[in-house]
């Protein structure tokens, strides 16, 4: 049976955003579907272009979106406006997506591949932010926030020093976007699925009021 990453990825993305806390609102829970959606999607493409196998795959797509969740409702939080947030959780999901595959091109253990994360996406994202912040893109306020909500990544450093040291010349620390944060996430099933509720409620109204129109 042929594997359909697209499929793997709708299903994927459905399980992670059930962890979407309750309190964000209908709009906010859909932006951050998207991009859970779009960019395990862009990592699954990738693999599979690489030629990797079906659990390669799915394993880095999983990560991408969970990080990607995970900044994206810490983000949510810290009132960060979103053209900033889409450029921010380009970066970390293209983080999380070349440290997820460097760590199984070097057999990490799962540990070792979490810590290395952590450590990754959190000097990712602060760097995002400290330049969002100096160049007066983001207020103090909302920038502390941010920082605040991203501090519970904040790993052991010489764990990871000695992770890091094990990777031979590999760099750990590639930098890179998937397509810069220019490119808007493209629909989604889910997208799709609320559009047509909010056009079918549209129409119900729109009946409705021409049927008390004839009975008049």
């Amino acid at each position: 049976m042929t594997f359909d990453y697209e499929i793997f990825c709708t299903e994927l993305t459905e399980n992670a955003c059930k962890q979407i806390p309750s309190d964000i609102e209908l709009k906010d829970k859909k932006f951050i579907w998207n991009n859970v959606y779009y960019y395990s999607l862009l990592s699954a493409r990738k693999i599979m272009q690489k030629g990797w196998d079906t659990d390669n795959t799915s394993i880095i797509s999983q990560y991408v979106a969970e990080w990607t969740l995970k900044i994206a409702v810490d983000l949510y939080y810290s009132n960060i406006r979103k053209k900033y947030q889409n450029i921010i959780l380009d970066s970390i999901s293209y983080k999380a997506f070349t440290t997820a595959k460097l760590g199984l091109e070097n057999e990490l253990n799962q540990s070792e591949l979490n810590s290395l994360l952590k450590k990754n996406i959190y000097d990712d994202c602060k760097s995002l932010l400290d330049a969002d912040f100096n160049s007066g893109r983001i207020p103090e306020l909302n920038y502390r926030m941010a920082l605040f909500q991203i501090s519970k990544y904040l790993t052991d450093n010489a764990d990871v020093d000695e992770i890091q040291a094990r990777l031979n010349k590999i760099s750990v620390t590639e930098a890179g976007r998937f397509d810069g944060g220019i490119n808007p996430p493209k629909i989604t099933v889910r997208e799709f699925y609320w559009g047509g509720i909010l056009i079918l409620g549209i129409l119900s109204i729109f009946i409705h009021a021409v049927l008390m129109l004839v009975i008049r």
